[in-house]
């Protein structure tokens, strides 16, 4: 099988109480085999994203039209301009530098190398005239073991997130770390060696070159219906201490 998927109940074991934090939520996740180039995970994020939207318009335009009255424009996907418009793609450095020349926007300045904070991601998606944005090649620091070293700068890693309006991150994937040296020194510098020996293993048999990426379904709620508080887009939110049914 060149191309999985699955769509079930994911739990995050992280004491977080933000508006965008659940104890257990839905994740779309995808799976290619045989990638070589990340441009490959971009189409497929971006073609999964536009199909969702325009099945809505298709089906249900009049309630994301009333979510959109209720919520304000300026907190909802404007899906119309989405489906004309291609999604941006920027590297780390790149929106690195938009944001350190607009540092006293922010109540904490971005030091390079580090994670993009929630009000950097809404920034640039603001930036961007609340469109979708790729970042690509991200440091390998920040990144998990399992993402491959770019082919040019070992430093940074062929990782993507995807930003858009509401709520900063919404997707996020890479391709595979397929090589059984780097992937071993890898784990060794994080001192996983022991624990994900298994993981080894797949790659060290029958192993191809793959490449994926994991989507959080409420987040995707939050995003076109503008709905501020991810509690709201699930029937029965779980958060940390707190778990009702």
């Amino acid at each position: 099988m060149g191309k999985v998927y699955c769509l079930g109940p994911t739990f995050r074991a992280e004491n977080s109480r933000s508006r965008l934090h659940l104890s257990e939520f839905y994740m779309a996740e995808a799976e290619l085999a045989f990638v070589k180039d990340l441009d490959s995970i971009l189409k497929l994020m971006e073609g999964l994203i536009k199909t969702m939207c325009q099945t809505l318009m298709d089906t249900c335009a009049e309630d994301v039209h009333l979510f959109v009255k209720t919520q304000g424009e300026e907190n909802c996907l404007n899906i119309e301009h989405l489906l004309k418009s291609p999604f941006t793609v920027d590297s780390y450095d790149n929106v690195f530098n938009v944001i350190d020349n607009h540092r006293s926007l922010f109540t904490e300045p971005l030091k390079k190398g580090n994670p993009l904070s929630k009000e950097h991601e809404l920034f640039l998606v603001k930036h961007n005239n609340n469109l979708p944005i790729f970042v690509v090649d991200w440091p390998a620091g920040i990144k998990p073991f399992y993402m491959k070293a770019h082919t040019n700068d070992s430093s940074k890693v062929h990782a993507v997130d995807l930003l858009c309006t509401n709520v900063g991150e919404l997707c996020g994937g890479s391709l595979r770390e397929d090589d059984f040296d780097t992937l071993v020194s890898k784990l060794k510098t994080h001192d996983l060696e022991d624990n994900l020996g298994w993981y080894l293993e797949l790659r060290k048999f029958g192993n191809v070159p793959t490449g994926g990426f994991g989507m959080g379904f409420e987040r995707f709620l939050q995003v076109i219906l503008g709905i501020p508080n991810i509690k709201d887009a699930i029937p029965f939110p779980r958060w940390p201490h707190n778990c009702k049914l």
